[in-house]
């Protein structure tokens, strides 16, 4: 089992990871609804998935930009500009529907990962130390990273959702090399070791390089 972008790893060589995890996350029905077919909007999706706006509209464009995603515009009556909605193209959905995949052994926690439940960090381990609360906004008054209000971030829900698709039913992950992660989530060398040093921090228990 892994993920199920697996199948379009092709298209996806110049795709970031917040849009592999949005791919991820839409054709696993983990938001829009369910059917990868379904049409869905970026503003619509970012509040969904608790992710900026900008963002979210950077990644659907490279999806777009691969061919993976189509973008519609419908016209609207008078002024104004027109309605924007996506849909994942018609050639790569049937890719996706094409390939059979074993049965996942965690289900439920990737179907967590890929939605906008908020995971906290730290989840393992002992107490949570005393500290001084964290703020959920920025100084311009803008939400503040996932990171920075200790909960888990896109890139990091990607990466472990990558070693928990390709987990057994005891959450050990084996023949996984830092070249099959990278091809996985888009993350470079330097940002994946620091990204799996961060997940060692709570959510695994051990990396063996």
């Amino acid at each position: 089992m892994t993920l199920r972008i697996q199948h379009l790893l092709h298209k996806l060589t110049d795709c970031g990871p917040e849009a592999r995890f949005i791919l991820e996350a839409i054709v696993r029905g983990g938001s829009c609804g369910g059917s990868g077919s379904e049409c869905f909007r970026g503003r619509l999706l970012a509040k969904q998935l608790h992710m900026a706006e900008g963002k979210v509209s950077a990644a659907l464009g490279e999806l777009v930009a691969a061919g993976v995603v189509d973008r519609l515009e419908s016209a609207l009556g008078g002024k104004g500009r027109p309605k924007v909605s996506y849909r994942i193209a018609p050639q790569s959905l049937a890719a996706l529907e094409g390939q059979q995949s074993p049965h996942a052994s965690h289900p439920e926690h990737l179907k967590r990962l890929f939605s906008g439940a908020d995971i906290p960090v730290e989840i393992l381990g002992a107490q949570p130390k005393s500290q001084k609360k964290r703020a959920t906004v920025t100084r311009l008054g803008k939400p503040a990273p996932p990171g920075a209000r200790s909960r888990l971030s896109i890139c990091n829900r990607l990466l472990l959702g990558a070693l928990l698709a390709n987990a057994d039913q005891f959450g050990v992950v084996t023949g996984l090399s830092n070249l099959d992660l990278r091809r996985l989530t888009g993350l470079d060398s330097e940002s994946l070791s620091h990204r799996l040093q961060r997940l060692r921090g709570g959510l695994i228990r051990s990396y063996v390089p």
